[in-house]
């Protein structure tokens, strides 16, 4: 999908909505990390009831998805990867508790862990947008190559955006 040019109001406002989304989302998937590393011997027989091979490794990394995850995608950094973690997550936690309990969360359904799931993919298809670590590093990037006269071109065919 190409984008549209926007009017500068507009423009602000998307980039408005999408930090507050990412922020939202980052706050809850910490906080969901912070939840399960403190409780970590429960999580990890949560994890073991579930039938998973290796519960500890298990949970570990689904602490780690979250946690760090979320953080990262709450500051905005390499946001696409760990948006993508989360999307694992939420993807494995969808499939092994929710799913047989239908859709509404008031039955223990899959909502709530779908609705993040579609909001962290949102992060792994198009980034942390420019309100962000990551938008930083990129201004940051932009202007060393201006100083240096780097087009992408000369950066090779995996750095340009065609």
């Amino acid at each position: 999908m190409e984008e549209t040019s926007h009017s500068p109001a507009r423009h602000h406002f998307i980039v408005l909505c999408s930090t507050l989304l990412r922020v939202a989302v980052g706050i809850i998937m910490t906080t969901h990390g912070l939840d399960k590393l403190h409780g970590f011997q429960a999580w990890q027989a949560q994890i073991a009831q579930l039938g998973m091979p290796d519960a500890h490794l298990f949970a570990s990394l689904a602490v780690a998805a979250e946690l760090c995850g979320g953080f990262c995608i709450l500051i905005g950094l390499f946001t696409p990867l760990a948006a993508l973690a989360v999307v694992i997550v939420l993807a494995v936690a969808i499939a092994k508790v929710h799913w047989g309990h239908g859709l509404m969360a008031e039955h223990g359904g899959f909502e709530y862990p779908l609705t993040l799931l579609c909001a962290a993919l949102q992060f792994v298809a198009r980034g942390a947008g420019p309100v962000s670590v990551d938008g930083f590093l990129g201004q940051m990037w932009d202007r060393y190559r201006m100083k240096v006269h780097l087009t992408p071109e000369d950066l090779g065919p995996h750095f340009t955006s065609h």
